[in-house]
């Protein structure tokens, strides 16, 4: 046998790796379409409360709708009702999606602009 000849062992063990490298791309796949999926239902379910609540979000620019939402998420009577909202949610309250809150602590809401 020459140097460079590969055995049968070892033929066997890279298709057996190719195979595993494979099977965690696949699952690594499903996990992300998981976490894209949920993240999309938040974005839709969030975006028809402010349609519903802000018509006129068309009628603004996204350099405007960021100025308009740091601006209101800075005002102190927003940030005293969201933790009224907060402090009155059940502690194992999870939303719509299965998914606990992100942000559950509304001290550290950052303004649109600063993320």
């Amino acid at each position: 046998m020459l140097p460079n000849e590969k055995t049968q062992a070892e033929i066997k063990a890279e298709e057996e790796l190719r195979k595993a490298k494979e099977k965690l791309q696949n699952a690594k796949n499903v996990g992300n379409k998981k976490r894209r999926k949920e993240q999309d239902r938040f974005k839709y379910m969030l975006g028809g409360i402010v349609v519903k609540w802000f018509p006129e979000v068309y009628d603004y620019s996204e350099r405007e709708m960021n100025r308009i939402i740091s601006g209101a998420f800075k005002n102190p009577g927003v940030k005293t009702l969201i933790q009224t909202v907060v402090s009155e949610r059940p502690k194992d309250e999870a939303d719509t999606n299965g998914v606990k809150s992100q942000n559950a602590n509304p001290g550290s809401i950052k303004s649109v602009t600063e993320q």
